[in-house]
């Protein structure tokens, strides 16, 4: 809906606002009624009055799925919290500030798009070829979450499939007792450690037939319905190498799906979009997205789920700004200089120990928010050189926390000895 605006190059908070932007498009899109393109010394002012009669014995949770690129949040004037990270979602609880029923919120953002470490994905501020123009500020749905004082905080699954077993994480604050029903059967599990539980005549998720199991999970005084994709991905060598779905043999015919969206960048018009995507790819007979260096809506993946569409996750490059003799000459060369050792991570943006770790951090993340969603069954880390570096070890954080899925760890060139998929973009 419309929130108020203000965009200026100082950097305290306004007085007043003039202005109206509608949320959640970039303010860069006409959709937003801006259509501002935002320079890196400029910020962005949302402000909103939240009015919420929050019930006695509850806590409100404050959700931002995305804002680009770094969000500091102000409640009735004051700093609360600051995120950097344009793909990253995070949290707050408001329970206090509500206590009176309503608070002040502003959002001031500042998005320097390429000009610095923090990831970008395609996005520039010189939009040429295949590279975008930016999408800043708030670009995926802010919403107020009510929950009892004790409540599910998140759930992990994961799939044992040739035991018919399901591994099963409920995340809360305090230990606890949960209770979990799954297509009609009722387990009892502790909170906050791993469970494997045996389910019998499981449905299975597959391409052809995408079954969803329906779970509800009863913790205290709250209550998540919820659903899970079961099926097994794997990739195999030697020879009976290749894919496997359900202990199936498996070609990935698929697109590379850039996820920009006419007129609004990074956001979809609205949620059918999404649905018109997956239908016709399927129509079309293709059977695999890549989503291509950046995070959709959760709803996206739901979809996938939903009509049995496999997805290869690419995680959101970042680094300093790129030189192409690194990220676009091996592509002239590649059976010459397609090794990890001819890599300069300077020339690749990676001079900078803190962009370094951010990467990591937001991948972490990103991983972590996508773990349940069966569609996924591949993480692509480092994509044509750009923001690669030690790459030996940065697989060796990341692949512990990928659970059912394989890694292309360098795709298009760069190899290295830790590939579990040899990954090669052809364009000469």
């Amino acid at each position: 809906g419309e929130r108020d605006i203000e965009i200026s190059k100082n950097s305290d908070l306004p007085a007043k606002y003039l202005k109206k932007v509608v949320v959640p498009y970039p303010i860069e899109s006409p959709d937003s009624l801006v259509n501002h393109l935002l320079e890196p010394d400029e910020y962005i002012f949302y402000h909103r009055e939240i009015k919420y009669d929050l019930k006695d014995g509850k806590r409100a949770i404050l959700h931002f799925e995305g804002i680009d690129q770094i969000a500091e949040i102000f409640i009735n004037n004051e700093f609360v919290e600051k995120h950097i990270g344009g793909y990253t979602s995070f949290s707050l609880d408001v329970t206090n500030f509500l206590n009176k029923g309503s608070f002040d919120l502003v959002i001031r953002v500042q998005d320097v798009t390429d000009q610095s470490y923090h990831q970008r994905g395609k996005q520039t501020l010189k939009p040429s070829f295949c590279f975008y123009s930016s999408s800043s500020g708030i670009y995926k749905t802010v919403w107020l979450e009510e929950v009892p004082e004790k409540y599910i905080y998140d759930v992990a699954y994961q799939s044992i499939f040739d035991e018919n077993g399901l591994k099963i994480y409920i995340k809360t604050k305090e230990d606890g007792n949960a209770k979990i029903s799954i297509e009609g059967e009722t387990f009892v599990i502790p909170t906050n450690k791993d469970n494997l539980i045996t389910l019998k005549n499981v449905p299975i998720w597959s391409i052809s037939c995408p079954n969803l199991l329906n779970i509800d999970i009863e913790y205290c005084d709250d209550i998540v319905e919820t659903y899970y994709a079961y099926r097994k991905f794997e990739v195999k060598n030697g020879e009976n190498r290749g894919f496997f779905l359900n202990n199936e043999k498996i070609i990935l015919n698929g697109l590379l799906d850039q996820g920009y969206y006419f007129p609004n960048g990074l956001t979809p018009r609205s949620y059918k979009d999404y649905e018109f995507d997956i239908l016709r790819l399927k129509e079309l007979g293709f059977n695999t997205i890549r989503k291509h260096i950046k995070v959709e809506d959760e709803y996206f993946y739901y979809l996938c789920d939903k009509y049995g569409m496999l997805v290869l996750q690419d995680l959101p490059n970042g680094g300093e700004p790129y030189k192409f003799i690194s990220v676009g000459f091996p592509r002239l060369s590649i059976k010459l200089l397609n090794k990890e050792k001819y890599l300069n991570e300077k020339n690749v943006g990676r001079g900078n120990a803190l962009g370094n770790k951010e990467f990591i951090n937001d991948s972490l993340s990103i991983i972590s928010k996508l773990n349940n969603y069966g569609c996924i069954i591949g993480y692509t880390i480092f994509n044509e050189g750009r923001g690669q570096f030690k790459t030996s070890e940065v697989y060796n954080i990341l692949r512990p926390n990928i659970k059912n899925r394989f890694v292309d760890l360098t795709s298009g060139w760069y190899q290295s000895n830790d590939n579990e998929v040899f990954s090669i973009h052809a364009y000469t």
